[in-house]
């Protein structure tokens, strides 16, 4: 269970990041 919720937290935050970075090109374009 726990495994999952770290997996989990790993996407969430590598989702996270692509967002981020997907807003800063929009805001630098």
């Amino acid at each position: 269970m726990e495994g999952n919720i770290a997996q989990m937290g790993q996407f969430i935050g590598a989702g996270l990041a692509a967002i981020g970075s997907g807003a800063a090109a929009i805001g630098v374009g």
